[in-house]
């Protein structure tokens, strides 16, 4: 219930009397059961005028199944275009503006991921010049679990993109993962001798058929 009200304290930041409801709920001696209260958060989160994103901090540390059915709710309440950035976004072990941009195919990347890093929540920084992310672990897990849910059909093409931009800008494994993942193993192959001749200095050697 404390992690309630923080959400409610969060959204009440960007549109005054957002979850005035659901807080009531919460703070009556006998709170009523966990789904009126989504519910009703749910449908003034669905009124709130501008797009947001709703980050948390320490979710990797949220046990509780309906705090989890409540993030999933939330994310469901986000606009298309940030929905799907973060769920296209999650096959990703780290990320940055243009490689978001690549996977995504949209052109607003690295301002999506200023306005997370901005907040100091969700997103965890891998450098000092905040050019490389990370999701929390669990929120990636819940991010790609609904993506392999809802758009499954897309995940080879996203691992494709992803393979694509880390070969062109040479960062060589993360392709060959990525090329793997997507089950392109022409390409994989391909990349991988791209690497013996960067490592050893000389083509791959391919076995006599």
């Amino acid at each position: 219930m404390h992690f309630l009200t923080y959400v409610i304290l969060g959204l009440q930041s960007l549109e005054a009397g957002t979850g005035e409801a659901a807080m009531t709920m919460l703070q009556s001696p006998q709170p009523p059961p966990i789904e009126p209260i989504l519910i009703n958060l749910l449908n003034d989160v669905s009124r709130v005028s501008a797009d947001f994103v709703l980050v948390l901090d320490d979710y990797h540390l949220v046990d509780a199944r309906p705090i989890h059915d409540m993030i999933s709710f939330l994310l469901e309440s986000q606009p298309e275009h940030l929905r799907n950035f973060l769920l296209h976004t999650s096959i990703l072990g780290r990320l940055c503006g243009p490689l978001c941009d690549s996977v995504t195919r949209q052109q607003n990347g690295q301002q999506i991921l200023d306005d997370l890093e901005r907040a100091n929540l969700f997103l965890i920084p891998l450098d000092d010049e905040r050019r490389w992310y990370r999701y929390h672990h669990l929120f990636a897990d819940l991010l790609e679990q609904r993506l392999r849910t809802q758009q499954g059909d897309l995940l080879p093409e996203l691992h494709r993109r992803a393979s694509m931009w880390f070969a062109q800008n040479n960062f060589l494994n993360e392709a060959v993962d990525h090329a793997l993942v997507a089950q392109d193993n022409d390409r994989a192959v391909e990349l991988i001798e791209e690497i013996a001749e960067v490592d050893w200095g000389r083509p791959w050697c391919k076995a006599a058929s």
